[in-house]
């Protein structure tokens, strides 16, 4: 009967989690001497290799819900590039721009035209909208809204006609960094608008104040996950998205999109040696930037003002100021690297897992102005303008990712890799990743598990059998090519790609003369069968193939 351990059960789950990665089984060797684009897993039951100035691209989890590439060989050589830059989960949609007037008077008309012009009425131009959370475990937020401005519109009098005055609203804020191993950095605020304006002999309505929209604070950065340390790697996450720009004269513009996370490489060579002299590269993107602000204009009926007088000065219309500019997109973080050689590791290459860049706040929209001459019977020469609303933040920097490498305790090992775990710039730096590295596995190969008190084996006869059918989908039959009778303790064992035992059997006598094991549990993948006992030991390996 098998025996699966909590432990097996969750490697189990995380490959059905993961299923959208498909399985590929290759019998012999792999080499791959052009460009090509592969994702999911490939289990090769020779070497693999992967030619100088050759690129393997990983397939972005955007098209097919992977993001990743694993290769499990007897023997790995990467001379190339595997470039998982971007394979990861995808950074946050932008904000929406800033697009709605209200008023409280039911003068939405005045922004643009002339509206009940000899009375006092009041406009509220809306802000930018915030981005969308990035995805992913670490996947971080895209921001808030930021706030209205406001003001009075004209008002034409028997005595003066009054300008009116509208603030500018507020870019919504910028998106947070995505986090895996590294924490990314919040994002920054949105870009306030203004409620600045200059007059010369132009007399403003003070029917209602003029307010300006500020920008609100960032999104924050998404959490870190998984571990430092354990034998288990994950994609990277998105950042959060730019905030739209306010809404004046003009609507704002929209935000960008978000930075998408590192994807991941797995390289696992179970018998031989791992080779890495090229590049391997799990990078998050950079965030987009944040939507500009809009513009102001001037609110009158033609050129020639809202008042029934001769003058058309410029106290006959309405001016916006400018708005502010969202802020900008948060990068996404750095993915996976996990390299794992039970022979001699020759890890001298690049090793790349940095996080993106935050996306900069859009500019802030223009203000407008007006002159006016003056002359006989229309008073002095007059002018106003109103002030440019402010840019938005930097987005947040997304954070470092993490590089893993298991080595073997071999003679010969050289690890000495260039590696680059840095957090992306943002209004500083998301934090940098982690790099961990040991040298504490078996030399070629997993050391079978001790039986009774012969922990070495050093006495054991070879055990020829062979298991078939191989692939295999449901059952797995041990064929012995010699007979063996009167064995003691004697024990099967089934392990899987990361030596890990998933599987313990004793047997018996009558076992040996047909014995079938059922498999249809476990994942796709290549496993290791050991039959071991006090005077033998044998091993052979199978597939799984559903």
């Amino acid at each position: 009967m098998i025996k699966i351990t909590l432990a097996n059960l969750f490697i189990m789950f995380n490959f059905l989690y993961y299923s959208q990665c498909d399985s590929n089984i290759i019998n012999g060797d792999y080499n791959i001497t052009t460009n090509t684009t592969l994702s999911g897993s490939y289990y090769v039951t020779g070497n693999f290799y992967l030619a100088p100035n050759v690129t393997i691209t990983v397939t972005p989890f955007s098209s097919n819900s992977c993001g990743e590439l694993k290769i499990y060989a007897d023997k790995i050589t990467i001379e190339g590039i595997i470039n998982a830059d971007g394979a990861g989960q995808e950074g946050g949609s932008g904000g929406y721009a800033g697009n709605s007037i209200m008023s409280s008077t039911n003068d939405t008309l005045a922004l643009t035209k002339c509206s009940d012009e000899d009375n006092p009425g009041q406009i509220e131009l809306l802000s930018g909208y915030a981005g969308n959370d990035g995805y992913g475990s670490g996947g971080a937020d895209g921001g808030k809204d930021g706030l209205a401005g406001s003001g009075p519109k004209q008002e034409c009098a028997s005595t003066n006609d009054y300008a009116g005055v509208i603030g500018g609203s507020a870019g919504a804020s910028a998106g947070g960094g995505g986090s895996y191993g590294g924490a990314g950095e919040t994002g920054g605020f949105g870009g306030d608008g203004t409620d600045n304006y200059s007059v010369t002999n132009v007399p403003v309505s003070s029917a209602y104040a003029v307010n300006a929209g500020y920008g609100k604070t960032g999104g924050p950065s998404g959490n870190t996950y998984g571990t430092n340390t354990q034998m288990e790697i994950a994609i990277g996450s998105g950042g959060g998205g730019a905030g739209g720009g306010g809404r004046s004269y003009s609507n704002g513009g929209i935000g960008g999109v978000g930075g998408t996370g590192g994807g991941l490489i797995m390289l696992v060579a179970y018998t031989d040696s791992l080779t890495v002299k090229g590049l391997l590269s799990v990078n998050g993107t950079n965030g987009g930037i944040g939507g500009v602000g809009g513009s102001g204009g001037i609110g009158e009926d033609g050129n020639d003002g809202c008042c029934w007088d001769p003058c058309d000065d410029c106290g006959e219309k309405t001016y916006s100021c400018g708005s502010g500019g969202g802020g900008g997109a948060g990068g996404g973080s750095g993915g996976g690297i996990l390299l794992k050689g039970h022979g001699v590791n020759y890890i001298i290459g690049d090793l790349n897992s940095k996080g993106g860049s935050g996306g900069a706040g859009g500019a802030g929209g223009i203000g407008a102005s007006c002159t006016y001459a003056g002359g006989w019977g229309c008073g002095s020469s007059q002018s106003i303008s109103t002030n440019s609303g402010n840019s938005g933040d930097y987005g947040g920097g997304g954070g470092g990712g993490r590089i893993k490498i298991f080595a073997s305790d071999c003679n010969g090992n050289i690890v000495l890799p260039n590696t680059d775990l840095f957090g992306g710039n943002g209004l500083s730096f998301g934090a940098a990743g982690y790099l961990h590295a040991d040298n504490n596995l078996p030399c070629n190969g997993v050391t079978p598990p001790p039986v009774g008190n012969n922990s070495l084996f050093t006495n054991n006869f070879n055990l020829d059998f062979t298991a078939f059918p191989n692939p295999a989908s449901n059952n797995i039959n041990i064929k012995f090519n010699v007979s063996y009778v009167n064995l003691e303790n004697v024990e099967l064992y089934i392990y899987d790609i990361f030596g890990k035992q998933i599987l313990t059997k004793q047997l018996s006598q009558e076992s040996w003369a047909s014995l079938q094991l059922n498999v249809s549990d476990l994942s796709n993948g290549i496993y290791l069968i050991k039959i071991i006992s006090d005077s033998y030991f044998g091993e052979s390996r199978f597939t799984i193939a559903h």
